[in-house]
C-alpha cells in the first residue's frame, strides 16, 4: 500500500489532480480560498518540475 502511494506521488498527473482537488475546495469553501490557490499554485509546480517516465 505504500509503495504504491509513494509510486502515485512521483507521478505529474497525481500533483495536476491535486491542484485540481484545491481549485474546486477554494471555489466551494470560502474561507479556505487562499490556502486552497496556494496549494494549487504548488501541486501545479511540481506537476511541471517532474518528469514523465518513459515506459
Amino acid at each position: 500500500m505504500m509503495k504504491a502511494l509513494l509510486l502515485r506521488l512521483s507521478e505529474p498527473s497525481t500533483y495536476a489532480g491535486l491542484a485540481g482537488l484545491a481549485v474546486v475546495l477554494g471555489m466551494t469553501a470560502d474561507e479556505y480560498m487562499t490556502y486552497a490557490a496556494a496549494l494549487a499554485g504548488v501541486f501545479s509546480t511540481i506537476a511541471v518540475i517532474l518528469g514523465e517516465k518513459s515506459q
